[in-house]
């Protein structure tokens, strides 16, 4: 019993340190996310607009981003568009596309009318 409560002891404090964890790493304005199958890209300007472009440049339209929301596992950018919600997480790890053989140093995920695409992210060009 003494070993579980240490194990667990333990646990609650690993949790509670990583809840606790923040830094002051931003991601590099402008940036750009972009993912295949199919393909997708958003880009953010240092005005922190979003031009989304979806289904390999069928669906073009942009979006101002409120103030990013920034924790130990990267930056997150909330907001609606068209009524339904609207995620983009950049994520501090390194990330490869498949497609290309390219690596990247940030991981992305993207929520968009009602859809989900995961991808890779870099400074923009």
């Amino acid at each position: 019993m003494w070993l579980r409560w240490i194990s667990l002891s333990g646990a609650a404090l690993l949790l509670q340190a990583c809840a606790l964890s923040t830094t002051t790493e931003t991601i590099p304005l402008p940036f750009q996310a972009l993912g295949n199958e199919p393909g997708w890209s958003v880009v953010i300007s240092p005005e922190h607009q979003a031009t989304i472009t979806l289904d390999y440049g069928e669906q073009q339209f942009a979006l101002p981003l409120p103030p990013a929301q920034v924790t130990y596992a990267g930056t997150h950018y909330r907001a609606e568009y068209q009524d339904q919600p609207f995620a983009l997480d950049i994520i501090f790890n390194t990330c490869s596309d498949t497609m290309s053989d390219t690596s990247y140093p940030y991981e992305t995920r993207l929520e968009i009318l009602g859809k989900q695409y995961q991808g890779c992210g870099r400074p923009a060009p």
